[in-house]
């Protein structure tokens, strides 16, 4: 029972920081036009049921593609 309720509370911090990270990014990425495919991949990772294999794909393309996610001084 310990380990459900551990694993409950994993997946709700999890769905808290997707979701401080869609609202943190969706102004700039609209701006970048990456929003469509930014939070494709933010409702992806949310998605309980998807190969944690795929999810740090996922994960590592977030890194690497997105313009709007670098530092600003990044962009200049």
């Amino acid at each position: 029972m310990l380990q459900e309720e551990d694993a409950q509370c994993m997946l709700g911090l999890v769905l808290y920081s997707l979701d401080r990270l869609y609202k943190a990014v969706e102004r700039h990425a609209k701006a970048t036009g990456e929003w469509l495919s930014l939070r494709q991949d933010i409702i992806d990772l949310a998605k309980p049921d998807l190969q944690t294999a795929y999810k740090l794909t996922v994960t590592s393309r977030i890194g690497r593609v997105y313009d709007c996610l670098l530092p600003s001084s990044k962009l200049q």
